[in-house]
């Protein structure tokens, strides 16, 4: 992406394919013409795979400029191997907590796209974010080295968060209550 800081249209068009009520043709229609810099900021945003989807699926993909399908295969099959490797993950992180005896959720983005897209690999997502009982932290940090992640606290969140990993795949471990907006226990 150049220097430059987005225009608020092309923030506007990156989002095109989320809206329900969104002709496919514009899309294709809005990527053509916003050129570069739009499908710079589709790929920053990691929009690339749910623009893919839209186009492909309506028949528009290749209709496109070779670069622009190309970036847009590209970020597609890179969504797809993420999303692979961290549900490989969540299996075996729900049969480690299980073996343990350790109640764990996985929680945020990792999550909800397995609930709420029709295709997972349309939300990408940078970490697995696993919830579990205070009272089972340390049990679960020692789990998690014992499987061969290591962990990498920050000291803004050591009291509620712990970073692990085990490449390739980022996992948090929140082993703090979550609060809701009205500061009740989650």
């Amino acid at each position: 992406m150049s220097g430059r800081a987005p225009s608020l249209e092309n923030e506007r068009l990156a989002l095109l394919p989320a809206a329900l009520h969104t002709d496919p043709a514009s899309c294709g229609a809005a990527i053509v013409h916003g050129g570069p810099d739009l499908l710079d900021l589709i790929i920053a945003k990691d929009l690339g795979p749910l623009w893919h989807d839209r186009l492909q699926s309506n028949d528009l993909l290749a209709s496109l400029p070779s670069a622009t399908i190309a970036a847009l295969r590209r970020a597609h099959i890179a969504a797809t191997m993420g999303y692979l490797a961290q549900r490989a993950t969540l299996d075996q992180l729900d049969r480690l907590f299980d073996a343990e005896g350790i109640a764990s959720v996985a929680i945020k983005g990792a999550h909800v796209r397995e609930c709420v897209y029709p295709d997972p690999v349309l939300r990408p997502a940078s970490d697995v974010d696993i919830l579990i009982a205070p009272a089972d932290r340390r049990r679960a940090a020692r789990a998690l080295m014992d499987a061969g992640y290591s962990a990498y606290p920050a000291p803004a969140n050591v009291s509620h968060e712990a970073t692990f990993s085990r490449r390739p795949v980022l996992m948090k471990h929140l082993p703090r209550r979550l609060r809701d907006r009205r500061g009740r226990n989650v």
